[in-house]
């Protein structure tokens, strides 16, 4: 019988001296920048060294101005020349580029049944072809009534192994998964996070395994794997796929700090801050320091305890050597960075 599985997710804000150990949670908030809060006046003084440089950064002063006005220049997603530099740095890996795994718009309910049919009794057939950001099944799968009684039946497609192999997965974690909470911290870390708790790994080998026992190498057609009492899901895959869904879901450990290391360098690129700077133009100054200081973002997906391990992502083309992090963006977008589901 192996043992449970625990759930990282916050039930609570900690507090922001985490790193000093403490595992208060956070009541009282910076009162010159609502970034941080703390558990006591006595964390916060121990805590100011760090949280100075974000709490007095320029980045939130109101007057605040992207670099290129700054030094009155043209910004670099206007410039020919700058995008012919920023493709050669693609070419030579200094960026390295990978697939888009998740979309730049927000989430969108396609039935609508309120608005719409509202006949909860009623069948749908609905299709998410080139669906390589499926948040828009989950918003509509649970955007439906509790007392939905029709039959749902959804073709999500993707021509990339890679992007197909995360909707698989991440579909049998919610489904199979009893605990709700538990289902939901395991399929935002293995969607979403660069650094995965050691803890959750099982889970999804188990995930991985469940699926490709259910292959049959004489059909060209999974049998039906069950996601609870009354959903299951086939996928059209030939046996010889089976190894490139095994390789995929293999987990590459390297140190956090390593893993840190590379965060910070794809997310501070030179070639890439006119970008940054046209997002953060129109926030509020506390906003655009939260967006900038990645720290806030990694603690958000890294519990107090990943073990120090985590999992690496790359491209299907990059070695197994390969420990950086991957960029995928265009002019309209923010840098993300990409992360394959599991590897």
């Amino acid at each position: 019988m192996t043992a449970p599985v625990p759930s990282f997710a916050l039930d609570k804000l900690p507090c922001a001296n985490v790193y000093g150990a403490c595992s208060q949670p956070g009541t009282m908030s910076c009162s010159a920048c609502r970034l941080v809060s703390y558990c006591s006046a006595s964390c916060q003084k121990t805590h100011w060294k760090v949280h100075k440089r974000a709490c007095k950064d320029p980045m939130r002063s109101k007057d605040w101005l992207p670099v290129w006005i700054r030094v009155n220049r043209s910004p670099r997603f206007t410039t020919q020349a700058q995008a012919e530099q920023e493709k050669e740095c693609r070419l030579t890996g200094d960026i390295p580029l990978g697939y888009s795994l998740w979309g730049s718009s927000p989430a969108v309910d396609v039935i609508n049944l309120d608005l719409n049919e509202k006949d909860a009794t009623m069948d749908f057939k609905l299709a998410f072809p080139a669906c390589g950001d499926f948040r828009n099944v989950l918003k509509t799968v649970n955007s439906l009534p509790s007392d939905y009684s029709g039959d749902l039946t959804i073709l999500i497609n993707d021509n990339i192994l890679t992007i197909s192999a995360r909707h698989v997965i991440l579909l049998i974690l919610l489904g199979t998964t009893a605990d709700e909470s538990l289902a939901a911290d395991l399929a935002l870390h293995f969607w979403y996070s660069a650094f995965v708790p050691v803890e959750y790994k099982e889970k999804y080998s188990e995930a991985a395994r469940l699926f490709l026992d259910s292959l049959d190498e004489n059909e060209d057609i999974s049998p039906p794997v069950f996601l609870g009492p009354s959903s299951n899901m086939r996928y059209p895959i030939t046996h010889e796929d089976c190894e490139s869904y095994i390789r995929h879901c293999g987990v590459t450990r390297i140190p956090a700090s390593q893993a840190r290391g590379e965060y910070f360098r794809i997310m501070h690129l030179s070639l890439r801050r006119d970008y940054f700077s046209k997002i953060y133009y129109n926030m509020r100054p506390s906003h655009r320091r939260a967006q900038f200081f990645p720290v806030l973002f990694v603690w958000l997906l890294v519990p107090k305890r990943y073990g120090g391990m985590v999992k690496s992502e790359r491209a299907a083309t990059a070695t197994r050597n390969d420990k950086r992090l991957l960029c995928c963006d265009d002019d309209d977008k923010k840098d993300t960075m990409q992360h394959e589901c599991i590897g």
